[in-house]
């Protein structure tokens, strides 16, 4: 169904609410659409952040913080969003579109300066550190995020991990020194 599909009377009922009640809080359906969308990200960024343990060895603090990403793109909510930006692709989605986040800000920042510390201690084989970031966040991420995306059941949680593994070892076995 995505944006195009969806009305505010639909929308307002589901709420339990009036479609009025829905335009006075929101406006239309695209500032409605705009409320909730920095909403979930917002949640998701925190469950990302909250994710993240710290530890004195920089490949295990590298791990988790892409385990945490991982967990990020492959949670029910995010899928949700993916969803609904790629059925409502057009060229009026495009602001909502940018507006999603590839990688939370925070765990952006953590991933690069975790996989520095990594390098500093001779764990990662020198070179720009968002080449490294790509790699290891495509590697670990792209299987379960695309088959959430197209299949009816999200991963399970065994899956996620069994793949999470094979793909972390992929990374060593390229970056590592």
């Amino acid at each position: 169904m995505g944006f195009a599909g969806a009305s505010i009377e639909r929308i307002a009922r589901a709420a339990g609410l009036t479609r009025s009640a829905v335009y006075r809080r929101h406006g239309d359906k695209r500032q409605l659409f705009d409320h909730v969308l920095r909403l979930q990200i917002a949640q998701l960024e925190a469950q990302a952040d909250a994710a993240i343990l710290p530890s004195d060895d920089p490949l295990v603090a590298l791990r988790r913080t892409a385990e945490a990403y991982c967990r990020f793109v492959t949670s029910p909510t995010a899928i949700d969003l993916q969803r609904i930006v790629i059925w409502g692709a057009s060229a009026a989605m495009r602001k909502e579109m940018s507006a999603i986040p590839s990688l939370p800000s925070e765990l952006a920042d953590q991933v690069d300066r975790r996989i520095a510390s990594a390098q500093a201690a001779g764990m990662l084989k020198p070179a720009p550190i968002d080449l490294w970031r790509t790699a290891l966040l495509r590697l670990v991420t792209e299987g379960p995020r695309w088959q959430a995306l197209t299949s009816a059941e999200p991963w399970t949680e065994t899956r996620i991990r069994e793949d999470f593994d094979r793909m972390w070892d992929i990374f060593i076995a390229m970056a590592g020194t």
